[in-house]
């Protein structure tokens, strides 16, 4: 799978699994769900989202089940 990251936008409140499932990873779909922020960004990949505005280690994010290849981001 994809994931994403887009700058200066934070994911709109409503965004739910559905929806990225349907519209990752294109960008003019995604855009209904996007916020313009500036200093946040976006992250999402098929199946969740976050927005974050500052550097943060996702290792120890219960949330963030991240992977490429087997191997926890």
């Amino acid at each position: 799978y994809q994931r994403r990251v887009h700058g200066n936008y934070q994911w709109d409140e409503s965004v739910t699994y559905l929806f990225l499932r349907a519209n990752m990873p294109d960008f003019a779909k995604l855009r209904s769900k996007l916020v313009p922020d500036e200093g946040w960004s976006a992250y999402a990949c098929q199946c969740t989202s976050r927005s974050t505005n500052q550097l943060e280690s996702v290792e120890n994010k219960a949330e963030v089940h991240w992977r490429c290849s087997g191997h926890v981001l």
